[in-house]
């Protein structure tokens, strides 16, 4: 990263070089002429030249300084540039990790199963479950992953949203999977509208609701929609550490990531990526009582006639 950073401040002060170079050399000429016609002969040589010199010394001058500058200001932006190559190579390593998984289920049950001699019709049908649940992973994961793809890159809509009756609509849809979880969410929403896409704000809204279904069953949770379009979920439950908090909000990332509970770990990532790209905020806490806290803070505009929006179809993601 170093040799890359002085190639980068050489490139730089080299440009700027050549650039000033020229300019000066023109600027040097025209005066020349200039000089050769209005004033003496040797007067205007020696003008000339201490010109010449100074246009010198302030060129190399220049250049120095903008090489400092350019080493200074590369530092930074290749950190991130770094970074960034850092997540992506940590995403595809995940990502080739949580598609290898249930394929590797896949070929070991088929393995066994046809190397058993006496496998019955009974054994053939257990080892079919076991294949398609794997495959219902896998599916489940790559939408998850083209979701995830979609809300990074794609520019939000200009459809005017009102976060309430959407809030509404995602708790109605979400009721039978929360009743069989044992989860009961109180919401509290006041009318709070918002210029995006529908379908991936409801998308945003259904994450936070299936994660706590998912990751906190036998509880209550808190749905709150607040003036200023703030959306916050919250649920009971275990102290979380800090430094797991931290990493929530990224992919394949979970919690229960040994306890066998269901889920890739990309429902807060895509809820995350949701938000920022229609220019929100998206933060995790976990208060010390317990339980974990997720507030997306959206822009918000001024309240639209109702009438004239159509009403999204709330379904679950």
């Amino acid at each position: 990263m170093q040799a890359l950073r002085l190639r980068l401040t050489l490139l730089y002060a080299g440009v700027l070089a050549l650039a000033t170079g020229i300019l000066l050399a023109l600027s040097w000429w025209v005066l020349d002429r200039h000089l050769t016609a209005t004033l003496p002969a040797g007067y205007a040589d020696a003008v000339a030249g201490q010109v010449a010199w100074q246009f010198l010394v302030a060129a190399v001058g220049l250049v120095m300084v903008a090489a400092g500058a350019g080493w200074w200001f590369a530092g930074p932006l290749l950190d991130r540039v770094e970074q960034s190559v850092e997540r992506q190579r940590r995403f595809v390593a995940n990502a080739s990790h949580e598609l290898r998984t249930p394929l590797t289920v896949i070929r070991t049950e088929i393995d066994v199963t046809l190397a058993d001699e006496r496998a019955t019709t009974e054994d053939l049908r257990a080892m079919g479950r076991v294949v398609l649940e794997a495959v219902d992973r896998s599916d489940a994961l790559l939408e998850g992953l083209l979701t995830l793809a979609a809300a990074s890159q794609a520019p939000p809509g200009d459809t005017p949203v009102e976060l309430a009756a959407m809030a509404r609509g995602s708790v109605a849809a979400i009721a039978p999977a929360a009743s069989a979880a044992h989860v009961r969410f109180d919401l509290a929403a006041e009318t709070a509208w918002v210029r995006g896409e529908p379908a991936l704000i409801e998308r945003l809204l259904a994450n936070l609701l299936e994660n706590v279904v998912r990751h906190a069953p036998h509880g209550n949770a808190s749905v709150r929609i607040r003036d200023g379009a703030t959306i916050e979920v919250a649920n009971g439950g275990a102290v979380i550490a800090p430094d797991v908090v931290a990493r929530l909000g990224q992919p394949f990332q979970r919690l229960d990531r040994h306890s066998g509970a269901q889920g890739s770990g990309l429902g807060l990532s895509i809820a995350r990526a949701i938000a920022e790209t229609h220019g929100g905020d998206f933060a995790i806490d976990a208060p010390p009582t317990g339980g974990l806290s997720v507030r997306v803070t959206l822009p918000g505009i001024e309240p639209v006639d109702a009438a004239r929006v159509s009403s999204p179809a709330f379904t679950r993601a």
